[in-house]
């Protein structure tokens, strides 16, 4: 009996059990399908792309359900190895609320990852729980649709934070190692608020610079640089950045000179404190500062609210997700399986 043509799978099953790719498949050997066991052959010549595919027709087998079904097996292996090395299963999404990307760790506060859970009224395709028992974040693999409506209305009444991961089969791989840039529903702003006006604060990172020498003495001068953020220039911010300058070692004072008609923030040099008026900081990538011959010697990540001026230091922790926004997201066709 001759294979069915038309449907071309890159993975298969051999007689071990264990997945191989296509380009790599022994012609000898014996495949199935990853999906539904049944009899494969490998297709390999001179004009197509190397695949598998079924001896026999299977209407109910598809290569979208081999892809979700590896995906999710992917994933799940990826978080349990992550769990059990000490390592992390980062993702990123992209916040509707601050419109900024934000970085989370899935293996972090996790202790248990089960595939097709039951909750009330959805089946997630992977359920990421605490160490208590808590469900923390549900996981949807999608490669054809988005969830159907029911799904969504059962997430919001959960209050439960969703991850949309939409695979090829080129992503495969590195769903053993992280999520990458996902779609997230439901899920906290982690963006820092100013303590004072609530306001978001800007993420910022500070360099301090060697490269340079006093006009006056000669001496080497200390000076800081913004090397992350969206400020143009330290110009018009001589009270929040004097004293974050001075928390890294470099000497600032604020001026008042008739040319700029406010204040503003200049260098001090630290063996005959003359103010290096004519140094204008710069906005550049550390890279471009290195390459003018100037030498990087601290890094610091901060914050900063633009309306109050304070400067706080960035901490690593991140915010366990949570429910906060409705969920408006466009739901699949009833009656199609979420895949």
């Amino acid at each position: 009996m001759e294979a069915v043509e038309g449907i071309q799978y890159p993975y298969a099953l051999d007689k071990g059990g264990s997945i191989v790719k296509a380009v790599d498949a022994p012609r000898s050997e014996i495949y199935s399908c990853i999906a539904c066991k049944e009899r494969m052959v490998l297709r390999r010549g001179e004009i197509k792309r190397p695949h598998f595919a079924h001896y026999t027709e299977n209407p109910n087998c598809t290569p979208e359900t081999v892809l979700h079904k590896m995906a999710k097996d992917n994933i799940r292996e990826g978080i349990e190895t992550a769990l059990s090395c000490g390592l992390k299963y980062p993702f990123t999404w992209h916040c509707p609320v601050c419109d900024q990307e934000h970085k989370g760790d899935l293996a972090r506060n996790t202790r248990e990852v089960k595939t097709e859970v039951s909750l009330d009224g959805v089946r997630p395709d992977i359920l990421v729980s605490s160490t208590k028992g808590k469900s923390l974040v549900a996981i949807e693999v999608v490669v054809t649709h988005s969830p159907e409506q029911e799904a969504i209305e059962a997430y919001k009444q959960l209050k439960l934070p969703v991850l949309l991961v939409e695979p090829g089969w080129e992503d495969l791989e590195n769903l053993k190692s992280g999520l990458g840039l996902v779609e997230a529903w439901q899920v906290l702003c982690v963006a820092k608020r100013c303590p004072k006006c609530k306001g978001q604060m800007e993420e910022i990172d500070i360099g301090v610079f060697t490269g340079r020498n006093c006009y006056k003495c000669g001496g080497p001068l200390l000076y800081i640089a913004l090397v992350k953020g969206q400020i143009a220039s330290f110009i018009n911010l001589a009270p929040g950045i004097i004293k974050h300058a001075r928390s890294l070692g470099v000497l600032m004072k604020k001026i008042n000179p008739v040319i700029y008609h406010l204040e503003i923030a200049v260098d001090q040099c630290h063996a005959c404190k003359a103010l290096q008026v004519g140094h204008r900081h710069e906005v550049k990538y550390i890279s471009d500062l290195e390459a003018g011959g100037r030498k990087l010697v601290k890094r610091k990540p901060c914050y900063r609210c633009q309306a109050c001026d304070i400067w706080l230091e960035k901490k690593r922790a991140i915010k366990p997700m949570t429910a906060q926004n409705p969920l408006n997201i466009p739901p699949g066709k009833k009656g199609e399986p979420n895949e």
